[in-house]
């Protein structure tokens, strides 16, 4: 082994490292996804400090997209702060749109193992479970939530367990025996750990995304196959709304009444209740503001000129964001900033789901493309109750599922890595 081949390898280690631990230590450690980062980062800085030139060969009009469309929104979401206030502060969350870039760029010079990736999800999902029941069944907490918020706990073990499910599919195809009962394992850990954080905006996303990944992946699994893992999740699914220990029902229950309390007047301070209310404000805003909405700095103000007014309660003031990514966006940013994040919503989905049509009997590819696809659909889903890119959690997950999920792609069609 010469030189080149011995600091290629070294490399790939490095990289496959890094993206092992962002998604084994999501749930897990505070800040987890940081860890596994800042090892690309630290990486991606080398490349650039060694290579100033060629790092942009080999990107064809579907990595130009994406990567535009990631540079456009951070670069404009750090436009609104100088807009709104004439400060920096605030500006780190939309900068990591830019600097995914960079971390894009390192993984497609070096590519990774791409088994890595999927035992990385798996490992998330199964230590997160591990924590979520400790807090549940043994602490004694009403939602299991780890270092996170429990709505984030929530949303992204059901986004991993999801994507653990898109990796059946993956060694399904390779006939890797032992790998498939893990993803098994990592996808019903995921769901579980959902459950356990009682975040019941993850919940819709899951009978939409199983019955997308098994219809995708028929052909594969072979029809009786796929009606029995449909029959087994319908039983699965009404066996664990009956358990009222995990608070299923319990939560549908409480979802209903607080919407009834509110229709009525009779208690619009609940749950639910003040989602509505924080929902009516953010279109109160847009409605005064609808090109470049109100601004971080100023939400505060004006809700609480709503509440002076009676139109909302002086218990939602308090509330950094709307509980709604789209009405976060329409509030704080206007219709510019709305259209912004449903283009790095959509971008993303349309080119997985091109990738998905066109290796539709390239099993190893197209589960990776249905993986991307699942990443901004499920962030779509969770966005209708939870402002995911208000937490450094909720960004940095989808920044790095989305680019590590498309170099994998992008590397396995021009640079296939012996795993």
């Amino acid at each position: 082994m010469n030189v080149s081949e011995f600091k290629s390898k070294l490399v790939a280690y490095w990289s496959s490292a890094g993206i092992f631990l962002i998604f084994a230590m999501a749930l897990t450690v505070r800040s987890g996804y940081s860890y596994g980062a800042t090892l690309l980062l630290l990486g991606a800085l080398v490349m650039l400090a060694c290579r100033s030139c060629g790092i942009f060969e080999g990107l064809d009009k579907a990595d130009k997209y994406l990567l535009a469309t990631f540079v456009i929104y951070g670069l404009s979401f750090i436009l609104f702060r100088f807009v709104h206030v004439i400060e920096a502060a605030g500006f780190d969350k939309p900068s990591r749109f830019v600097i995914g870039v960079v971390l894009y760029l390192f993984l497609r010079r070096y590519p990774f193992k791409i088994n890595w990736l999927w035992y990385g999800i798996a490992m998330g999902t199964i230590a997160g479970v591990m924590i979520g029941g400790y807090e549940r069944f043994v602490e004694g907490f009403s939602r299991a939530q780890s270092n996170l918020h429990p709505i984030m706990f929530g949303d992204i073990s059901m986004l991993l367990g999801l994507l653990s499910l898109t990796g059946i599919l993956y060694f399904k195809a390779l006939n890797a025996n032992r790998s498939i009962v893990f993803m098994m394992l990592g996808s019903v850990s995921g769901i579980f750990a959902s459950i356990l954080s009682g975040s019941r905006g993850g919940w819709i996303a899951l009978p939409v995304a199983i019955i997308y990944i098994f219809w995708q992946g028929r052909e594969l699994l072979g029809k009786k196959q796929v009606r029995m893992i449909f029959a087994g999740s319908v039983l699965l699914a009404v066996a664990v709304g009956c358990v009222p220990q995990l608070g299923v029902s319990q939560r549908i229950e409480e979802a209903t009444s607080n919407i009834q309390n509110y229709v009525s007047g009779h208690n619009e301070n609940t749950s639910v209740g003040m989602r509505f209310q924080m929902w009516k404000a953010a279109l109160y805003m847009f409605s005064e503001h609808p090109v470049l909405g109100v601004g971080k700095y100023d939400l505060r103000q004006y809700k609480q000129q709503l509440a002076d007014q009676g139109i909302i309660d002086q218990a939602v003031v308090h509330f950094g964001h709307a509980h709604n990514e789209y009405l976060t966006n329409l509030s704080e940013y206007g219709a510019i900033g709305f259209i912004l994040l449903l283009l790095v919503y959509l971008v993303p989905m349309r080119l997985f789901a091109q990738k998905v049509i066109r290796y539709r009997n390239h099993w190893q590819l197209k589960s990776l493309a249905m993986a991307g696809v699942l990443v901004p659909a499920s962030f779509m889903d969770f966005a209708l109750t939870q402002s995911l890119f208000s937490h450094n959690s909720g960004v940095m997950i989808y920044i790095l599922a989305i680019l590590i999920i498309w170099a994998a792609i992008r590397n396995q069609e021009i640079l296939p890595v012996k795993e």
